[in-house]
């Protein structure tokens, strides 16, 4: 009899064993296909194949690298998605999930579960800023009606000066949410120009060619529209406004001067990020700007450039 019921208890604990065991693997073959959708501060968004999730399951965020990063716990169910809390550690949008504690056997208490829950754990900061900085390369614009100094003016002609400037700038990106981002920028920049003259009497010493530098301390604010964000990978369209402070400026031609020591520029851009680590990124960005010079002058460029960015 004894050993009629030592065989009978080793079979019901090797089912319990058995079904425990079965349930591990269907609740973790529940988290094949699904990752964090969104991030919005303490909220995650889970998207498709989040029907077999449960409210009050908690579940492990795993980036790329296989490392646990945050737990989560789910909120609210509904159809294929599901709201989840960030409890601990920091979670980015795209890292896939798993089940933190699948069901137990019956006579396990799920709170002892939880005490003995020893599983490595990598927790990293969510940065919430970012700086570095831009290197830019412009195509300068600038139109104007140039004439010669004689009074009366006996010549005058539309010049049309080009060049290129090289820009040194740098930046703190703030992000607002998943769609806006603010960028903030200070630094170097300038303009250059220069024109072949049909009339040699609008230069000074009769010079066959119109020459511009301007020498620009600049500080600007843009406003970026994501149209694609996964975790520090991104896509925008931006607008932007810059105060630009006038250091210094040359020209050779009689009628052309600046008048102001400061210019405004508006501008429409469009860039992307490269995430290249957990916290850091190369920006690269292509904009046309716009300056108000005043009346009779029309100055533009189209500036190209990328950078380093690092979170903190």
């Amino acid at each position: 009899m004894r050993s009629d019921k030592k065989i009978r208890h080793l079979f019901i604990s090797f089912a319990n064993i058995a079904t425990w065991a079965a349930l591990q693997l269907s609740c973790g073959s529940l988290a094949l296909g699904q990752a964090v959708d969104k991030v919005n501060n303490q909220s995650v968004l889970i998207g498709s194949g989040a029907s077999g999730m449960k409210v009050d399951q908690e579940y492990y965020t795993i980036n790329d690298s296989g490392k646990k990063t945050g737990i989560i716990k789910i909120n609210q169910v509904k159809g294929d998605r599901a709201v989840a809390k960030i409890l601990k550690g920091s979670v980015i949008q795209g890292e896939t999930l798993a089940l933190r504690n699948p069901p137990a056997p019956a006579k396990v208490n799920s709170e002892e579960a939880n005490a003995n829950d020893t599983s490595e754990f990598h927790p990293r900061p969510r940065a919430k800023k970012f700086v570095g900085f831009i290197l830019g390369y412009s195509m300068d614009k600038l139109s104007f009606l140039a004439a010669d100094n004689n009074n009366p003016v006996q010549h005058s002609e539309t010049a049309g000066l080009s060049g290129s400037t090289m820009k040194y700038k740098f930046f703190l990106d703030y992000p607002m949410s998943d769609d806006f981002a603010f960028r903030f920028l200070a630094g170097y920049d300038g303009f250059n120009g220069n024109y072949s003259a049909q009339s040699t009497t609008i230069n000074n010493n009769g010079a066959s060619t119109s020459t511009l530098s301007v020498t620009l301390l600049t500080a600007e604010a843009e406003v970026h529209w994501n149209l694609y964000k996964r975790a520090l990978n991104s896509f925008w369209l931006g607008l932007g406004y810059g105060f630009d402070y006038v250091l210094g400026s040359t020209t050779n031609m009689y009628s052309l001067a600046l008048g102001t020591s400061y210019l405004n520029t508006v501008y429409l851009g469009t860039g992307f990020n490269v995430q290249v680590g957990p916290n850091s990124y190369i920006p690269v960005f292509a904009q046309y700007n716009y300056f108000f010079t005043g009346a009779n002058v029309t100055q533009s460029s189209i500036n190209v450039g990328l950078g380093w960015g690092w979170g903190f």
